[in-house]
């Protein structure tokens, strides 16, 4: 009988199964994938994923857009959840403005969870609007739609 010690696996595939599973913790997660929980390859290959999944939790609406990233994340940076610093603060962005609990995430927690510089997002935030378009979307649903929207009307030539 011969074992594959270094079997190889498509992080990538399993990291997409545990942001959208009813996994709680990565240990759960690597027992029902029939993982080492302990080797290296595994601590390595699943790092950052219960941020990104906590993140996701927040709003459902980011599950579209973790799709869309995901699908271009690069082979060759399989720990990492995103491509470019565009997405990091897209990403952010729609963190910000879809938080509709009552206490919504502040900049700084923004901050944290994406690894940026507070003063950075503050100053992003205030240039593009974020905290009217969380209001617009708090109150009448279409603050996330009027930030796509003007940002398509941005990258326009």
């Amino acid at each position: 009988m011969v074992i594959e010690k270094y079997k190889r696996h498509d992080w990538s595939k399993l990291q997409e199964e545990f942001i959208e599973g009813d996994y709680e913790t990565l240990k759960e997660f690597a027992m029902a994938k029939g993982l080492n929980y302990k080797s290296s390859q595994f601590f390595v290959s699943t790092k950052g994923w219960l941020k990104i999944k906590e993140i996701v939790r927040l709003n459902p609406r980011l599950i579209d857009t973790y799709r869309l990233c995901f699908n271009r994340l690069l082979e060759k940076m399989p720990n990492r959840f995103f491509t470019s610093d565009e997405d990091i603060w897209i990403n952010a962005a729609l963190t910000y403005i879809c938080d509709k609990r009552i206490k919504g995430c502040t900049l700084k927690d923004i901050s944290k969870w994406y690894g940026l510089n507070y003063e950075l997002v503050k100053r992003k935030s205030s240039i593009q609007g974020w905290e009217k378009y969380r209001m617009q979307e708090k109150k009448y649903g279409f603050g996330l739609y009027e930030f796509i929207q003007n940002r398509s009307d941005d990258n326009k030539c």
